[in-house]
C-alpha cells in the first residue's frame, strides 16, 4: 500500500477513482467537489483538539459542499477527530462497507461531540454495511456510533438518509441517534445491530421520523427511546436485549426482548434460519454485501 501524508480534495468535477491508499497525518483528511471514488484505502489519524474531524465529505464554502462520492471498502482509524467520518451539506453520497475505530486522541471541549459516523445537514446519503468497532475507553462527550444529525446550518435539509446493515460494538454512548434542533428529518433504518452499548437507538428531536426495522440491540440502557415530545420512533421485527428498559416513547410492532438461542439468535447479525425468531419475521440479517460495487448514489443497483 501506498502512504500518503494528507488528503484534500477541492471543488469541481473530478470523474476520479482512487484505489488502494493509505492516507496518515493529524490533519483532517477532506473531500469537496463531485463525481470521486475512494475505494480499499485507508485513512489514519486526525487533529488532536479543536472543531475537527479525521474524514470530511463537504464543507460549508459552497452548497452542495460535496455530491456523488463513494468511499467504499474504506478503513478510518487512528488518533485524533471528535468524528472519524463526517458528511456535512453534501448529497448523493454512498458509504459503502465503511469501518471505523474512534481510538482517541481528541481533547473534548465540553461543546462538541464525539462519535463515529456524522451524517450531517445533508441528503440522498446511503450508509450501507458500515461498521463502528471497539473504540477506546474515555471518549467524554460521545453521542454515538452513527450520528444523524439535523441543525439547520446551512440550507441544505436532512433528508432522505439511510442506515442499512449498521454494526456498532462498543460504543460508550448510543448505538446510533437522531438528533438535532433543526428541520424535520425522516430516516429509514434497517438490518442494524448494537452490541454492547451505552444506550441502542435514540431521538431527541420532535420532527423526527425515524423507522427502525430489523435489529438487534444489546445495550446497558435503554434500547429503543424517543425523548422528544413529538416526532416518532417506529421499531419493527426488533430483538432488544436491555439492561434498562425495552422502549422509552417508542412504537414497537413484532419485537422480542431477552431472546434465547433456542428461539434462534445464536449470534448478533442473523437469526437462524427456520427458527422461531425467523418465522415470525423478526430480527437483522447483516450477512450480505448491499450495492453493486463501485455505484453512486442513483445508479442501477446501488
Amino acid at each position: 500500500t501506498v502512504k500518503v501524508t494528507g488528503f484534500n480534495v477541492g471543488a469541481g468535477n473530478w470523474y476520479t477513482r482512487i484505489e488502494g491508499l493509505k492516507f496518515t497525518g493529524s490533519n483532517t483528511k477532506t473531500v469537496g467537489g463531485s463525481y470521486l471514488k475512494v475505494m480499499r484505502s485507508a485513512f489514519q489519524g486526525g487533529p488532536a483538539t479543536g472543531n475537527a474531524v479525521s474524514v470530511q465529505i463537504g464543507s460549508n464554502d459552497r452548497t452542495p459542499g460535496a455530491s456523488n462520492i463513494l468511499f467504499e471498502d474504506v478503513w478510518v482509524y487512528g488518533a485524533g477527530g471528535r468524528y472519524k467520518v463526517l458528511v456535512y451539506n453534501s448529497e448523493k453520497i454512498v458509504l459503502r462497507r465503511v469501518v471505523v475505530r474512534h481510538d482517541g486522541g481528541w481533547t473534548y471541549d465540553s461543546r462538541n461531540p464525539q462519535g463515529g459516523f456524522s451524517l450531517y445537514d445533508s441528503k440522498d446519503v446511503a450508509c450501507q454495511d458500515c461498521m463502528f468497532l471497539d473504540p477506546a475507553s474515555g471518549l467524554n462527550g460521545s453521542e454515538a456510533g452513527f450520528y444523524l444529525v439535523s441543525n439547520g446550518t446551512t440550507s441544505t435539509k436532512q433528508s432522505n438518509v439511510s442506515v442499512n446493515g449498521g454494526v456498532v460494538i462498543g460504543s460508550p454512548s448510543n448505538g446510533l441517534a437522531a438528533e438535532g434542533n433543526g428541520a424535520a428529518a425522516t430516516y429509514s433504518l434497517s438490518n442494524v445491530v448494537i452490541q454492547k452499548s451505552g444506550g441502542g437507538v435514540a431521538t431527541n428531536n420532535s420532527g423526527h421520523i425515524v423507522t427502525l426495522t430489523g435489529a438487534y440491540v444489546n445495550t446497558t440502557g435503554t434500547a429503543y427511546a424517543r425523548w422528544a415530545s413529538g416526532g416518532s420512533l417506529t421499531v419493527r421485527n426488533c430483538i432488544s436485549n436491555a439492561s434498562g428498559s425495552a422502549s422509552s416513547g417508542a412504537s414497537l410492532s413484532n419485537c422480542s426482548t431477552n431472546p434465547t438461542s433456542a428461539q434462534g439468535l445464536k449470534f448478533p447479525v442473523p437469526v437462524e434460519a427456520g427458527s422461531s425468531l425467523a418465522t415470525s419475521g423478526i430480527g437483522p440479517d447483516v450477512t450480505k454485501r448491499i450495492g453493486v460495487s463501485g455505484t453512486l448514489f442513483g445508479e442501477p443497483g446501488y
